[in-house]
């Protein structure tokens, strides 16, 4: 873990640096931007993942925690709520009816891998809920295939119904 920097020595780091171009993102010191994605949820810190290799690795040191993920899986679609941010994902109308559905849980699946697959991972809640006894089969498929590793969650919770 690197060595906490006083605001005097940020200031003289300002101070010193030279910009030749427009500013961006990669100007700034690496302190500040480990600052500000200490201090972002853990949807904006996927979405900082996916800006480059630099942000990536950098959000990887960081401590990931979560405190919710809620995934609803029916038939035509799954609804994920990562800390109460929603993402609907929907068939496509692509793929023949079982293809959808294993299409729409894969991608989901893919996009929690971004940041579970990190051994440092805490989540407290973590909620499956099923509309029926296919989507819960087609779901438990695509964990077993994607999820080979442990995850820590505090509480789990398994439901079926609306």
């Amino acid at each position: 873990m690197m060595t906490p920097i006083t605001m005097d020595e940020l200031a003289d780091r300002f101070q010193n640096l030279q910009i030749r171009e427009k500013p961006n993102s990669c100007n700034l010191p690496v302190e500040i931007i480990e600052i500000v994605i200490q201090n972002v949820d853990i949807v904006s810190r996927v979405a900082l993942r996916k800006v480059s290799k630099t942000l990536r690795e950098l959000v990887d040191r960081q401590e990931p925690f979560c405190d919710l993920i809620v995934l609803k899986i029916n038939t035509k679609h799954v609804v994920r709520n990562l800390e109460r941010t929603f993402v609907r994902y929907k068939e496509t109308g692509e793929y023949a009816a079982n293809d959808i559905k294993m299409k729409i849980i894969d991608d989901v699946l893919r996009d929690l891998l971004t940041f579970m697959t990190n051994p440092k991972f805490r989540l407290n809640h973590l909620k499956f809920k099923f509309t029926d006894i296919y989507s819960s089969r087609y779901f438990l498929d695509a964990w077993k295939k994607h999820f080979s590793f442990q995850i820590h969650v505090q509480k789990k919770r398994l439901g079926f119904g609306e």
